[in-house]
């Protein structure tokens, strides 16, 4: 029983990392798994095989596998079968179809991050036909995760399902944010074009730019400000009636943050439609010359008093530029002597974001500045060698070094904890063991 526990756990572990090769290695040690586990079988659909099991022992439908534990439906729903053969999809329709007759839980989501199955079906990848069975049984269309990641990766199809449901793209979830707001958030629109038609797509179905979200309680005009979206994208908003005057929480409007960021060309397409130049302080001058990334200036313009009038939503400039990989501006706040260890909503750090991305000149610059290996972010519960591990396998980012970023944490005193993900790249295996 210990063993089939542990193959079962080493598949659906495969599964929800979409690592398609691992779970048929797993199988092929244990060519029995389907007739033993309802999760497995239920993943790779197989419906007369389920209702065999399930026949057998009814609760089934409910019990958890994996780590952490998730019902059947939800890893079904995280296969990465999906679309691999008509009869394929058949064998996982019906399967869904039958756990939902037998009474599972269309809205089950996974122990960790509670994300629940409709994404997997909308937003990580299109499967509309288990999408409808889901939202008929009454998983719920404004669940947070399903349409943001929908107008990420632009399913058309599944964003229309999700609005002929009933979602609503104004809903400000428990991560704080709509639809709109989270791609202006964390992607760079104008690079990307299936996020921009995804953005596109949302403000033409009655997306509301002037929804507050966030920490800051801003609009999507303020992010798209200081997080330095192209013109062409504030102007979208701009065209779909985004407030060049509104205020957020902190009193600050548009204009001022993407002056503050060095963002001038925003700045002035704000200024040709209505928004008010207002002076700029030494903080303000000192934020510009980081959102430039222009180390020098910065190192110049940080005096004592400019660094102490900084309020905690300035300071979040470090991070906010990491998260987003604005790399020159990391830089420049460094050299302008902000602290390495400020945090976000999320208690990530500068450090984990360069990390999730492999970045070691960067990791190097913010160790000197004395950015600490031990924090753990507020999500994930990780210190920053557990994002690496995980940027390695999961993010891959080309300009990335990650068995460097590795080896230059560990030599800072990084604690290798056990909880931490455990990466399959043989490089940064390597370097986590001092190979």
């Amino acid at each position: 029983m210990v063993l089939l526990d542990v193959a079962v756990a080493a598949f659906l572990d495969a599964i929800l990392a979409q690592d398609q090769g691992g779970a048929r290695a797993v199988l092929d040690t244990h060519p029995d798994l389907p007739s033993r586990s309802l999760h497995v079988a239920a993943t790779l659909g197989l419906p007369h095989e389920c209702a065999r099991l399930i026949t057998a022992d009814p609760s089934l439908v409910h019990a958890k596998a994996g780590v952490p534990g998730a019902e059947p439906l939800l890893f079904l729903c995280y296969s990465p079968l999906h679309g691999e053969s008509a009869e394929g999809d058949a064998g996982l329709l019906a399967t869904a179809r039958l756990l939902l007759d037998a009474g599972a839980d269309p809205k089950t989501s996974d122990a960790r991050y509670h994300v629940p199955a409709l994404y997997a079906v909308t937003g990580l990848r299109s499967v509309p036909a288990i999408a409808r069975l889901l939202l008929a049984a009454g998983a719920n269309p404004t669940d947070g995760e399903s349409l943001h990641h929908s107008a990420e990766h632009f399913h058309e199809d599944a964003l229309e399902l999700l609005l002929e449901a009933g979602g609503d793209v104004n809903h400000v979830g428990e991560w704080g944010n709509t639809p709109l707001y989270f791609l202006l958030r964390w992607h760079d629109l104008a690079k990307e074009p299936r996020v921009r038609h995804g953005a596109e797509w949302l403000l033409a179905h009655g997306a509301d730019p002037n929804v507050s979200c966030g920490l800051e309680q801003e609009q999507s005009l303020h992010v798209a400000a200081w997080r330095g979206q192209e013109p062409e994208i504030v102007q979208l908003l701009l065209d779909h009636g985004a407030d060049v005057h509104a205020v957020r929480g902190d009193g600050r409007t548009p204009w001022r943050l993407a002056s503050r960021h060095g963002f001038n060309a925003i700045a002035a397409l704000l200024e040709r439609v209505g928004a008010r130049a207002e002076a700029l302080s030494p903080a303000d001058k000192l934020l510009a010359a980081c959102g430039r990334g222009d180390a020098a200036d910065a190192r110049r313009l940080a005096s004592p008093d400019a660094i102490a009038s900084l309020e905690p939503a300035d300071q979040r400039l470090i991070v906010d530029a990491a998260s987003v990989g604005r790399w020159p501006t990391v830089l420049a706040c460094v050299a302008a002597g902000f602290d390495a260890n400020t945090f976000n909503e999320h208690q990530s750090t500068a450090l984990h974001h360069a990390c999730l991305t492999g970045q070691i000149a960067v990791v190097h610059a913010l160790l000197a500045a004395g950015a600490s290996v031990r924090l753990r972010d507020s999500v994930h519960a990780s210190t920053p060698l557990g994002w690496t591990t995980f940027g390695a396998d999961h993010v891959g980012d080309a300009s990335g070094d990650y068995p460097g970023c590795v080896r230059a944490l560990l030599a800072a005193g990084a604690p290798r904890e056990p909880d931490e993900y455990q990466p399959r790249r043989a490089d940064v295996r390597a370097a986590l063991e001092g190979a």
